[in-house]
């Protein structure tokens, strides 16, 4: 993350982007590059939103923006398709068994 935070600082490149990804958090990984000193304007495209609450949602983009010092701009959505109840609970209970292999209990079946 840092050399692509670094990026952003020393080009004309105008706001770094990230989207919702299985192997990273992309808010944890934002806030890991402000802690390196990098304070750059930062953008979230799209962070799904059946993996969290809206109010965790809301205080995690106001966490960054203080973190950082710049503005933030924060996409959510629903994802490509929409996640069944029961593939989500089943998910839930059984790590491992979405159809994407992910073991995250915050994983909500893909």
């Amino acid at each position: 993350m840092t050399p692509y935070a670094s990026m952003v600082e020393w080009t004309a490149v105008h706001r770094l982007w990230q989207g919702q990804s299985v192997v990273i958090e992309p808010h944890q990984a934002f806030a890991h590059a402000a802690g390196a000193g990098l304070r750059i304007p930062l953008g979230l495209a799209v962070t799904l939103m059946p993996l969290r609450h809206p109010f965790e949602a809301a205080v995690q983009a106001a966490s960054l923006a203080r973190t950082t010092g710049q503005p933030l701009v924060a996409g959510y959505g629903p994802g490509p398709k929409p996640v069944p109840a029961d593939a989500a609970r089943q998910a839930l209970r059984e790590p491992g068994s979405a159809p994407c292999g992910s073991t995250s209990p915050r994983c909500a079946g893909c």
